[in-house]
């Protein structure tokens, strides 16, 4: 599975969606609609309430194995916005996922700051470019610390994300095959 991350309003669900109507291999996972589904709430949650969700999420995606001839994307977030403040996905959610490549979607702060707008006309600006600079800085740590590939892709370029998600796989795929 490929971990794709980034803020809300980058664009990883458009990509992620754009990728997977193009090839029939790729399953998208959305985080939050697989928790939605199972009856958790995941908009204004305490920092406690976002790490029981994490918890919970591992045990939604540990009940749907993906077959071996089909990539896994997980559309989801390295940081996460709560009542309390920003709080990094703990370390053991991405022990527990069997990644094979972690990527991040990043854009301008103001393209963002638009379609959040955009969702949401109440919305103001909370620090984006902080908030996006630690989701660079957490994934980066998670391929490191994982020993697996680790990509930063600007939001819209299909053709990096595809050429990306197809090398992970190979490398995934070479892995597996010396071990």
């Amino acid at each position: 599975m490929i971990f794709v991350g980034g803020l809300s309003g980058v664009g990883k669900t458009s990509m992620i969606s754009a990728l997977a109507r193009q090839d029939d291999a790729i399953i998208h996972l959305r985080a939050s609609a697989l928790l939605r589904n199972s009856g958790v709430q995941t908009a204004q949650l305490r920092a406690g309430q976002m790490l029981e969700n994490q918890r919970r999420l591992v045990a939604i995606l540990a009940k749907m194995p993906i077959p071996t001839n089909r990539l896994g994307i997980l559309d989801g977030h390295y940081v996460i916005e709560t009542l309390d403040g920003v709080v990094p996905v703990p370390d053991e959610v991405f022990d527990s996922l069997g990644l094979v490549g972690v990527v991040v979607i990043v854009a301008q702060i103001p393209i963002i700051a638009a379609r959040r707008k955009a969702r949401d006309p109440e919305w103001h600006d909370p620090g984006l470019a902080e908030m996006q600079l630690r989701e660079r800085t957490h994934a980066a740590l998670q391929g490191k610390r994982l020993s697996i590939p680790f990509a930063e892709i600007a939001s819209g370029d299909q053709a990096t994300f595809r050429r990306i998600a197809q090398e992970m796989l190979a490398h995934s795929t070479s892995r597996r095959a010396s071990h």
